[in-house]
């Protein structure tokens, strides 16, 4: 579970040739037990967020 207020997120971590099953048997399963079909994204890790210098002719 992630965040609050979020209405019960998850972050699956799922090997990329699994994705699609798993995306597929999730929502039916969801949808089956909640009656209520669910938002899923499907993406993949990057590098985040980093700290980039500010020139000091952009400085005021």
């Amino acid at each position: 579970m992630t965040g609050g207020g979020f209405g019960g997120c998850t972050v699956n971590l799922v090997r990329g040739e699994c994705a699609a099953a798993f995306e597929e048997h999730m929502a039916r399963t969801y949808q089956q037990a909640t009656g209520v079909a669910p938002d899923i994204y499907v993406c993949e890790p990057a590098q985040g967020a980093e700290a980039w210098p500010v020139e000091r002719s952009l400085q005021p």
